[in-house]
């Protein structure tokens, strides 16, 4: 009887292990079952997102006119029978044909017959006479003396206070002995751009519109249409492109004075570029250094601190520099061996935004607000005396800041935003106590932050450079009308001027035009501005 019960036993435990393993075998199908489900659910939607992802890029890529080039190879959709097509035009149908056979990257939307230039002489604007004498000598090939030939007569739209004008430019000639074409010689036209259909006043008015009150080309083209000139804001852009070509040397004159100081400020932002691959942005940035008279700006693709470290060795700088923080300018102090400096107010903000969450920040702004109150009482006097004064007030302060800082960051939490406050100060000592050594070193950092927000504002407006090319003619009109506003002129009165003066001007003086000596010639009376109407 006992063999029998273990067996009865035995079966009544097989069996339920087998119920168990069925209802787990149930579970299993039916989980298979969901996931079965759901994988064709996400099938389904993957195929549709990825159709829907290639209509968007399709999308993209046509032209703001929704360009449609027909295809005579693709099949009728639900085509039933015989079915007639719409007649298409047999010149328009050639002209598909023509472009579907270019290479993509040659394709263009439908063609349009060239205008050429037009004629500026027609415009309904007051017009003025501009004779531009030639010189008349004896020609250094053949020996005759020059003879007067037909003049060449051009016309320019140009720009005065409150009107645009028409000049009327007769470029005299005069002709020589040698042999033809090279026997007849054209006087230049007195404007920066040649061969633009811009006066200088007009080329003015755009450059500082665009980089001085931040409005953008397309904007402009639109307000110079209201005004009875119509020109795209691709005409624009080739006159920027232009002009920054032609003052290049005054720009690189402008550098090396600033570079000569034996201080500098500097800062950085963000500045996006088109890169030309599909009309994506890529991240670019602008530089700015300034020795507190006048500013220059730099471009560069990348953030890396090998930019402005070999930006300032090309300029051979030497000295000290104030600066940020940022770890960008590590390279520029390690490798060129300059004296860096802190920028108290890049560290207050750091407890400004930690005493939102900590009262026990507190004490660090008062003790920034002291020292900032103690530089206004300083702002007048010599480096020597700034420094005297500076370890009589300011040292004592700076010395009990560190020392809070540093039993403060033995009880805060270093990942809370007073710790990072209080780290940031600890690693930043060195160069925060610069100031107390030397007089003539600023306690902040905020002239240079202040001239990028010329760019910075302009960015909100115009939001990228075209190109690359675009964005260094940028720095470069940034660095002129950044430096005007340090000495105090007026951009539209100092790049008249030059634009007047620099066809003429010796490249070996071209120093003598930047904003600094063009304003202490100026108050010496060695140069009086020309104004736009006095070129006729």
């Amino acid at each position: 009887m006992s063999g029998m019960a273990e067996i009865l036993d035995e079966n009544t435990r097989l069996r339920e292990a087998n119920r168990r393993q069925k209802a787990e075998l149930q579970a299993q199908a039916k989980r298979i079952a969901e996931l079965t489900t759901k994988i064709n659910s996400l099938v389904a939607s993957h195929e549709w997102m990825a159709k829907h992802l290639e209509f968007l890029e399709k999308k993209r890529q046509l032209a703001a006119a929704e360009r449609f080039i027909a295809d005579e190879k693709q099949p009728l959709l639900f085509a039933q029978g015989e079915v007639t097509t719409p007649p298409r035009d047999p010149k328009v149908s050639a002209a598909d044909a023509k472009r579907s056979s270019q290479p993509e990257d040659r394709r263009r939307t439908a063609a349009h017959p060239r205008k050429g230039r037009r004629k500026l002489e027609d415009l309904k604007f007051p017009k003025k006479k501009v004779i531009v004498p030639a010189v008349s000598s004896a020609c250094d090939s053949c020996g005759s003396d020059h003879q007067p030939a037909e003049a060449r007569i051009t016309h320019r739209i140009e720009w005065e206070p409150g009107r645009f004008v028409v000049h009327e430019v007769h470029q005299e000639r005069v002709s020589c002995g040698c042999p033809s074409p090279h026997n007849v010689w054209t006087t230049p036209a007195p404007y920066l751009l040649p061969e633009s259909m811009c006066g200088d006043g007009l080329l003015t008015r755009v450059l500082v519109d665009k980089f001085g009150d931040h409005v953008p080309l397309h904007r402009q083209s639109a307000r110079l249409k209201r005004e009875g000139f119509q020109v795209g804001s691709n005409v624009l852009c080739g006159w920027v492109l232009q002009a920054a070509r032609a003052v290049r040397p005054l720009v690189v004159a402008l550098q090396a004075q600033v570079a000569a100081s034996s201080l500098l400020q500097t800062d950085d932002s963000g500045f996006p570029v088109q890169d030309g691959t599909e009309g994506k942005l890529a991240n670019g940035r602008l530089w700015v250094f300034t020795d507190q008279k006048q500013a220059f700006y730099a471009f560069s693709r990348t953030k890396e601190g090998e930019h402005p470290a070999e930006l300032l060795a090309s300029l051979g700088v030497s000295g000290k520099f104030v600066a940020d923080g940022g770890s960008e300018y590590n390279l520029t102090e390690r490798t060129l061996g300059l004296e860096r400096g802190g920028c108290w107010s890049h560290l207050r903000r750091y407890f400004f935004e930690a005493s939102i969450q900590h009262d026990e920040a507190q004490p660090a702004l008062v003790a920034i607000r002291d020292l900032f109150l103690i530089e206004r009482d300083l702002v007048d006097l010599t480096a020597s005396e700034r420094l005297s004064a500076r370890a009589e007030r300011s040292r004592p302060i700076v010395d009990g800041f560190f020392d809070w800082v540093k039993g403060m960051s033995l009880e805060e939490r270093p990942k809370s935003k007073l710790g990072r406050a209080l780290g940031y100060a600890i690693n930043q000592e060195q160069r925060m106590r610069l100031f107390l050594a030397h007089g003539d070193v600023p306690i902040h950092n905020n002239l240079s932050e202040l001239l990028l927000r010329q760019p910075i504002v302009g960015r909100k407006n115009w939001l990228f450079a075209g190109s690359e090319g675009g964005a260094k003619a940028a720095a470069g009109w940034f660095s002129l009308i950044g430096s005007c506003l340090l000495q105090g002129i007026d951009p539209q009165t100092y790049l008249y001027d030059v634009f007047r003066r620099l066809p003429d001007h010796s490249s070996k003086w071209v120093h003598e035009l930047t904003p600094l000596n063009w304003r202490i010639a100026v108050e010496a009376g060695d140069i009086t501005p020309i104004s736009p109407g006095q070129l006729a």
